[in-house]
């Protein structure tokens, strides 16, 4: 059992996405990322960011790795 004011998230405006507009309801949505105190995720989203930031790393070390040039 937790004590609910450790059940806390945070969220996160999402720099990295457009801001849109759903032309059927006209309702604007945001995107954002939701993750705990500790840095969990709490969506589909996070996790999503997160592996991209790992595959450009690992990526990148394998072009370097290779000898190709690459920004």
């Amino acid at each position: 059992m937790r004590f609910t004011h450790r059940a806390r998230a945070y969220t996160l405006y999402d720099q990295t996405t457009e801001i849109f507009i759903r032309k059927n309801n006209k309702v604007m949505y945001i995107p954002s990322l939701l993750v705990t105190h500790h840095g969990d995720a709490l969506d589909d989203m996070t996790i999503f960011k997160k592996s991209e930031i790992v595959l450009k790393r690992e990526v990148s070390n394998l072009l370097n790795a290779l000898g190709v040039k690459h920004k």
